[in-house]
Parts: structure tokens; C-alpha cells; sequence
């Protein structure tokens, strides 16, 4: 036992020794291309030998140091070969021994007459907790990053592990970035070098510029959104609570809502507390239906998120819906008006598409011309194809606010031919209309199928022995038998000369 605490002891000094080195200076600090300088390095609590490798690093630039000779454990003597076309500009001082992490000193020493060259300053903040998510300043020198293309930015561990990669960078002006970076709650704790890659300057490196730390109980969160909902077209105030945030203390405060496409940023946010903070809403017609990520970015706490926090629901009392279409049946070829009617729908709103459409979705009709009379209620020409078959098809409409609306089997095709009758001594008649009984009905033509279409398109056949006609040509058939419920229907006679159409209402 004690020989396994010694040990320990021993590797714990060993650990913190190591995280307290520091390089303190390099004499002389200046030299111009393609001069050879000889210099002296001086550590605090470093442990340089023979093996030390020391290097000069200014972006992608790096003049390595020959000739070290460790006079003891924290000075050292090197030689600086400037290349002819060395970058000019203030370089930094890396110590690397063995396989452990360099130890640097910024500005360590500057190469004059050159070429300047584009580099990494700094990265603020510069450090994250396992699982955060913050927003990050990136400085630059002699950098062109509004003139570059595909920038990309990342994190990389010098002992390995996976990279941190952000999403594409903003370039604020030629030498600044922003962009998010989000900490993986498995990201390995330590240092990591920033990395910047452009089309213009290539690969930047900033060694050892960024720290991530374990899970914190104090990291900042949002932990409840009060209310968490609500409907199309609506303006509220939605409270957010956060746990360990600093609300009061930043600047640039702002809250969306995020599902699919761009973010619904609130009109005004503005902080109750350190731990609340209060948005005014608008939600648009068209803002996508369901569950919504909930963002605050601050200055002091970065990106906090809390994801499906947020219910966006239809503007109306109930889902919308399309119930009724008018007429309810078409000829092969016709051009014709059908007039759609829904419910909870926003035909008004928004901009619209109709359409008639096989069962099978593959194969469909769009009107050449809408109207929209109110947000239930629309009209579109169609031209039917003579080429479909009879029988019963789709009817739709997409609207920007309601979405996909579809109606199965509400409109029948029926054969070229089909009239509805009407005038003084039309060839089919009806009495009593509206009718609650027997219905009656006359036809100048020999009757040879009759079939009764409700205003969904629903057809009900009525079989020879469910009707019967005297020999003066009149037809009965007893509505009450067939359970209609009250509203409009449309009787549908086939005859030697064609097919005949007559509204009707039961009540």
C-alpha cells in the first residue's frame, strides 16, 4: 500500500510539474531574413536536455532551431537559420520534449525585412465545458477572411482524439470570425489547437489556443419555457428560465425558436433576472406545425439550447380539412368549376394549389384558375382527361399555411355524356324536393341503372328491386330505407341515350 501511494504521489508531482512549465524569454528577440542568430532560452520549472526540440511558429510558417545545447534544466542555448524568404511578424516559441504537450511562449521573438504572412491571434473565449455550446471570436493577421471561400474551423487534440469541427465561419471583416462551436458531452478534456482553413490564407494553426473542461454542475442551461406552445398567427410573451446563467450581465441577447428551415427570432427579448429572461413572439401563418428547439445566445453565457421545448400548433380549433367538393363528379374531357370546401383551413392566407388526383397519387389534374372565395371555402377550373377511367378519385389542395390537404375519393369521372338537367321540361325530374320518404322521379328515357352521390363523391347503387316505376314512366325509390342523413345528393340515371344528373336534398 504505501509503495502504490508513493507511486502515485510520485506521478501526481510528476503531472503538475509538467502543467506548470513555462518559457519565460529568448535573448536576443529580433532577426532579419536570411540572418543566422544565436539566442538563449530560458524556462521556469522546465526540464530541457539534448532531446529538446525548439521551434519558431507564425501561422503556417515555422523555423525550427538547430544546435540546442541545454546548459541546464531551465536555459538553453539554439541557433535561429532566418530563411531569405521568411514571413516577417512576431513569432511564437515552442518547446517539445518527448511526446508531451509543447509549451509556448507568444511573441517570443520577431523576423524583420520579410514578407508578412496571414496567422492566428487569438480565440476568445477560449475555453468550454463538456456539452456546451458557444459562440467564438477568432482574430487573424495579415488574414483575408472576407475574400476566402469554405472556411472551416476546428479544435484538434495534440495527443490525438477527435477533432471539434464548427459549422461554416462568418467572416466579420478580413482579420475576425465568429462562429458556434459545440463542446460533444464525450469530448476529451484538455488543449486543443485552433485550426483555420480558407481558400485564401490555407491552413492557420494556433497551437495550444482552446481548453475544454469535464461536465460542471454551474454550467449554464435553460431548464423550462413558460408557455410551451403556441398557435399559427399568434403574438405572446414566452418566459425562459435558466439554471447558472448570467442574463443580466451580457449583451446582444436573443431567443428563437428553431425547427426546420431559418430561425423564428422573438420581436424583443429582454432579462427579468440572471435566470429568466421574457420574449414577445409573432408566429407566422406559415410557420412549420410541431415541435420547435428553443436558442439563447448571450454574451457571457454563449449558445443555450433546450431542445423540442416549444409546440407550434394550427391556428384554427381543430386540425384543418377539406369536406365537401362541388360538383362532386365530372365528364371525361369536361372543363369544369369545383368549388372546395374545408375547415380550419386559411385559403386566404396563404397561396394555394387544387388538384385531382388517381387513388394511387400517380396521376393528377391541377386547376388552370383559382378563386378563392373566403379561408373555407375555394373555386378551381379543371380540365378532366378523357383519357381516365370511371370511378372515384382525390381531390387536394397545398396551401402555404394548412400544408398537404387531401380528400380521398370525393370526385367520380363518369362517362362523356353525363348532364345535369335542368329548365322547364327537363328529361329527368324530381318531386318532392327536398324529399324525407319516397322520392319520385321521371324519365323521358329508358331508365337502366340508378345511383345516388352524396357531395363526398361516396356513390350508393340502388339495385332494380329497391326501386319500382309504373307505366307511365315515374320511379320510386323509399329514401328512408337507405339511412341518408340530411343535405345534398345527387341522383345519377343511366339511359340508353347517356347519363342524367338532378339534385336533391333530403331533410
Amino acid at each position: 500500500m504505501k509503495h502504490i501511494f508513493t507511486t502515485f504521489m510520485l506521478l501526481l508531482a510528476i503531472a503538475f510539474s509538467a502543467q506548470s512549465q513555462t518559457l519565460v524569454s529568448m535573448t536576443p528577440s529580433t532577426g532579419a531574413v536570411g540572418t543566422t542568430v544565436n539566442v538563449t532560452i530560458s524556462g521556469n520549472r522546465t526540464s530541457f536536455t539534448s532531446s529538446t526540440s525548439f521551434a519558431l511558429s507564425l501561422g503556417a510558417s515555422v523555423i525550427p532551431l538547430s544546435n540546442v545545447v541545454a546548459l541546464t534544466a531551465t536555459s538553453a542555448t539554439a541557433r535561429v537559420v532566418i530563411p531569405a524568404n521568411a514571413a516577417s511578424g512576431s513569432y511564437t516559441l515552442l518547446a517539445i520534449a518527448g511526446l508531451g504537450l509543447p509549451i509556448q511562449l507568444p511573441s517570443a521573438f520577431s523576423v524583420t525585412g520579410g514578407a508578412p504572412v496571414a496567422g492566428l491571434v487569438s480565440i476568445s473565449p477560449n475555453s468550454a465545458n463538456q456539452g456546451q455550446s458557444l459562440l467564438v471570436t477568432i482574430t487573424g493577421v495579415n488574414t483575408t477572411f472576407t475574400q476566402s471561400s469554405n472556411t472551416m474551423v476546428a479544435l484538434t487534440g495534440f495527443a490525438g482524439g477527435n477533432p471539434i469541427v464548427t459549422p461554416t465561419a462568418l467572416a466579420q471583416n478580413n482579420t475576425t470570425l465568429r462562429t458556434l462551436i459545440s463542446i460533444p458531452s464525450n469530448a476529451t478534456p484538455g488543449v486543443y489547437s485552433l485550426v483555420v482553413n480558407t481558400s485564401n490564407d490555407g491552413t492557420l494553426i494556433l497551437p495550444n489556443a482552446f481548453t475544454v473542461s469535464g461536465t460542471s454542475k454551474n454550467t449554464p442551461k435553460i431548464t423550462a419555457v413558460t408557455p410551451a406552445s403556441a398557435k399559427r398567427g399568434q403574438t405572446l410573451n414566452v418566459t425562459i428560465t435558466g439554471s447558472n446563467t448570467n442574463f443580466t450581465q451580457g449583451s446582444d441577447l436573443t431567443v428563437s425558436l428553431f425547427n426546420a428551415g431559418s430561425p423564428l427570432t422573438s420581436n424583443f427579448a429582454f432579462p427579468n433576472s440572471n435566470t429568466s429572461i421574457t420574449a414577445n413572439f409573432t408566429i407566422p401563418m406559415n410557420q412549420t406545425l410541431g415541435l420547435h428547439d428553443v436558442y439563447v445566445v448571450s454574451s457571457v453565457d454563449g449558445v443555450l439550447t433546450l431542445p423540442a421545448a416549444f409546440t407550434i400548433t394550427s391556428s384554427g380549433t381543430g386540425t384543418p380539412s377539406l369536406v365537401a367538393v362541388n360538383p362532386p363528379y365530372g365528364n371525361k374531357g369536361q372543363t369544369l368549376e369545383v368549388t372546395i370546401t374545408g375547415t380550419n383551413t386559411h385559403f386566404t392566407q396563404g397561396s394555394n394549389v387544387m388538384g385531382i388526383f388517381t387513388p394511387d397519387q400517380t396521376d393528377g389534374v391541377e386547376a388552370t384558375t383559382i378563386t378563392i372565395v373566403n379561408d373555407t371555402k375555394i373555386t378551381g377550373t379543371f380540365t378532366l382527361p378523357s383519357t381516365w377511367a370511371n370511378g372515384l378519385y382525390n381531390v387536394g389542395v397545398m396551401s402555404d399555411i394548412d400544408g398537404l390537404l387531401d380528400f380521398p375519393s370525393s370526385f367520380s369521372i363518369v362517362s362523356t355524356g353525363v348532364r345535369e338537367v335542368s329548365g322547364n321540361n327537363p328529361p329527368l325530374s324530381i318531386f318532392p324536393n327536398p324529399v324525407n320518404g319516397q322520392l319520385f322521379f321521371k324519365s323521358e328515357y329508358s331508365v337502366q341503372s340508378i345511383q345516388i352521390i352524396d357531395i363526398s363523391g361516396k356513390t350508393i347503387q340502388i339495385t332494380p328491386d329497391a326501386y319500382a316505376h309504373d307505366a307511365g314512366g315515374t320511379c320510386t325509390v323509399n329514401i328512408s330505407n337507405l339511412g341518408l342523413p340530411k343535405g345534398l345528393y345527387f341522383l345519377h340515371v343511366e339511359t340508353r341515350q347517356g347519363f342524367l344528373h338532378q339534385k336533391f336534398i333530403v331533410n
